[in-house]
């Protein structure tokens, strides 16, 4: 690595977030350090070489570096003398625990909050710029407009993901104001695959449901499947693609504050009941008011669907509006733009992941 102001260090590569964040930091320049920690070098190496596949940076790999280490460890568990730490620009923080369940919030603790904690007393001791992924939902159960300059206002929060997300964006925040160091923290909504192919580096949140109704549906028969939620309330998807791109734009802009990337325009629980009959071919496919949905005993298919999904019920049910004040401002000119959340993104989506089996 010869130039050393534009090297990044990247937690995270392995997950959606970070390996398309990676890929498109590297097609703007960058040398990215990921932060892995597989100890053995040839697995390390397999592991992020089938992630550059999928997320499309493969002939991209030159200009990355493999680092052993754990955010779950003070100094992330690098030697204080490791090489090309005095190279770095920024730390980019994308790491974390995405479950909305698990081992009684200690992998959350562990790797949400202290990690956190690790990862700013690296860049306080290397003297670096930080970027922190969060996440939209650390407004929690929160409804209205939320805007990029809140964190915790008291709301409550859905699951233990959310929670430790919040804190984890509060101890970023009370570092950069006792720091001089630029701080950017980007806040993604939910992220499927991308605009192009439909490809994902994992399926969770709305996979799980799209996989149950391939399962489902085809023992479906006159049965109704019925959803209880509303048909106005709101799912903010966007594309890991359209992530990344933001992203990059945002960090090499490098204008410290808060940014909400999200769909201006989000799809509602409407839309997604046509796009999905369409998608599955499920004419029956009704949404119903929760009390309505209580008032009548579920069938088979609707009790598979509901105690499969359950953890993710509470946002069938609401879900607020994200102010974009500051990343339309820096996004002004840049040309980038979302794509069509449509049938055919969504056809993409389920093609791509009956093709990989899910995995």
């Amino acid at each position: 690595m010869k130039n050393t102001k534009d090297t990044v260090l990247l937690t995270g590569i392995t997950g959606n977030l970070g390996s398309w964040l990676a890929v498109e930091m590297l097609r703007h320049g960058k040398k990215v350090l990921a932060l892995m920690r597989d100890q053995n070098s040839e697995a390390a190496t397999k592991r992020l070489n089938r992630i550059l596949d999928i997320a499309g940076g493969r002939d991209l790999k030159d200009n990355i570096e493999i680092i052993h280490g754990d955010i779950c460890k003070k100094g992330l568990g690098l030697k204080s003398n490791a090489k090309n730490l005095n190279r770095l620009s920024k730390i980019i923080h994308c790491a974390a625990c995405t479950k909305f369940l698990g081992d009684d919030g200690k992998s959350h603790q562990t790797m949400n909050v202290q990690g956190t904690i690790n990862v700013l007393e690296l860049a306080s001791r290397l003297s670096v710029p930080l970027v922190h992924v969060s996440s939209a939902y650390i407004s929690g159960k929160r409804t209205g407009i939320v805007k990029e300059d809140e964190i915790d206002v008291g709301q409550s929060f859905s699951n233990i993901y959310e929670d430790t997300k919040c804190r984890s964006e509060m101890l970023v925040h009370g570092w950069a104001q006792t720091n001089s160091l630029p701080t950017v923290v980007l806040r993604p909504s939910i992220v499927l695959g991308d605009s192009q192919c439909g490809k994902t580096v994992n399926f969770t949140s709305l996979y799980d449901y799209m996989r149950l109704l391939t399962l489902l549906v085809p023992r479906l028969g006159k049965n109704c499947i019925r959803v209880a939620t509303k048909p106005d309330v709101t799912k903010n998807i966007i594309p890991v693609d359209y992530f990344a791109k933001v992203s990059s734009y945002i960090i090499n802009r490098g204008i410290p504050g808060t940014y909400h990337i999200t769909n201006p325009v989000p799809l509602t629980m409407k839309d997604f009941g046509e796009i999905f009959s369409r998608l599955f071919g499920v004419n029956r496919y009704k949404l119903v008011k929760a009390d309505s949905f209580l008032s009548h005993k579920p069938n088979e298919i609707e009790r598979l669907i509901q105690e499969s999904t359950s953890v993710y019920s509470p946002y069938m049910l609401s879900e607020p509006v994200f102010e974009r004040t500051n990343t339309d401002t820096v996004l002004a000119g840049s040309g980038i733009k979302l794509p069509l959340m449509d049938l055919s993104y969504f056809k993409k989506l389920l093609d791509y992941a009956c093709l990989v089996k899910w995995r």
